[in-house]
């Protein structure tokens, strides 16, 4: 009961924070980081769709962990111990089916539409592929994550003794590694559709399970050290 109270705190914190910076449609383009040339307006249409990108990718993962937080006695430790040697989609649905999940379709499903979105931004964005090597279209993507989340890796300096704003400090910081990790396609522009994009998807939802597991465990530690609860 006490792991579900963090997580569903953790969560209003960062959905409160991703609901208000992603009411502005589109963020500002000035300050990239990648020179003071002037921007076309294809490349100004490429940064905005960046944004929209970035927020329906967010969203999508909002959906998995809600319904990731509607399961029940579910073997996390059956997936995390197989979901490596996963190949298939048939094997992730029998893998999940084995470890007591019941929305298998519904996660199926959403890691599919994320990578149907990545396919689609990367076909409608040629000179975001063109203007940028990967390392850039990297960092873009990361910072349009970060801005969205809210997330600043420096803020946790204030959070030492406060155990739980450190622990919704790391969910956040959950979110944006598997974030991160999701929008890995859109920074290469290699698009592989399919099984492989759906057990990508179901293998970076395993690593947050993890994340959000060692959070969990952090905060327990962190009030029987005495700190802020």
């Amino acid at each position: 009961m006490m792991k579900q109270k963090l997580f569903v705190a953790g969560m209003l914190s960062f959905l409160t924070v991703f609901q208000s910076c992603n009411s502005n449609d589109d963020l500002p383009l000035q300050d990239t980081g990648f020179g003071n040339e002037s921007i076309s307006e294809t490349s100004k249409l490429s940064l905005r769709t960046l944004s929209s990108y970035v927020a329906e990718l967010l969203s999508d993962q909002v959906e998995i962990q809600n319904i990731l937080d509607r399961e029940k006695n579910v073997n996390h430790s059956l997936i995390q111990s197989k979901i490596n040697s996963i190949t298939t989609e048939k094997e992730l649905e029998t893998l999940y089916r084995d470890a007591g999940v019941r929305n298998i379709k519904g996660l199926i499903t959403l890691y599919r539409k994320i990578g149907e979105n990545t396919k689609v931004f990367v076909e409608e964005n040629k000179e975001f592929y063109s203007r940028y090597n990967e390392k850039e279209r990297e960092s873009m993507l990361i910072k349009e994550i970060d801005s969205q989340l809210g997330y600043d890796e420096q803020e946790g300096a204030f959070f030492k003794k406060d155990c739980h704003a450190t622990y919704v400090k790391t969910s956040r910081r959950c979110m944006r590694n598997y974030a991160i990790s999701m929008a890995g396609v859109a920074a290469s522009g290699l698009i592989s559709l399919g099984a492989g994009t759906v057990i990508g998807g179901a293998v970076a939802t395993t690593m947050m399970i993890i994340c959000n597991s060692d959070a969990e465990t952090d905060y327990h530690s962190c009030v029987k050290e005495g700190g802020l609860p």
